[in-house]
């Protein structure tokens, strides 16, 4: 009887049991945070190309304040205002580059980003002649003999 009764419990579990997928594997917290970190950069690389192709073209959609926010909480919540993009440059200096747009409307852009989202003026761009690397080759030369004091 008590065998049985083993058997029924064991089907029992069985049927209650949650099935799980194969394929899917319990992640660790270091892996949930490089997935959380890959995200926010991607997020963040996605609406430094838009702002950047608003601020370098006239037509369809140039850069308007309303498009700068809209084109944050479209990639956002959280986004890392500070990060550069693959060509070098922030939103801050995608902004201030900007052509053809008024300097009022470049003025918004700049006092939201720094007012708002706290982005830092004092990150510089990676682009341009002062940060290619030049090699240059040096020669070393033996030191020259000074002659001694007498």
């Amino acid at each position: 009887a008590s065998a049985s009764a083993s058997a029924k419990a064991k089907a029992y579990r069985a049927r209650t049991q949650r099935r799980s997928s194969k394929r899917l594997r319990r992640t660790t917290a270091k892996e949930d945070c490089i997935h959380a970190f890959l995200n926010l950069r991607d997020q963040t690389e996605m609406c430094l190309q838009e702002v950047a192709d608003m601020a370098i073209s006239k037509t369809p959609h140039p850069l308007t304040l309303a498009r700068l926010r809209s084109s944050i909480h479209n990639y956002g919540p959280i986004l890392n205002i500070n990060q550069r993009s693959a060509i070098g440059g922030t939103l801050l200096v995608d902004c201030c580059r900007a052509r053809c747009i008024r300097e009022s409307v470049i003025l918004a852009c700049v006092r939201e980003l720094v007012c708002v989202y706290g982005a830092c003026p004092m990150i510089p761009a990676t682009e341009g002649a002062m940060h290619q690397r030049v090699k240059v080759k040096v020669k070393v030369t033996a030191p020259v003999p000074t002659p001694a004091p007498a």
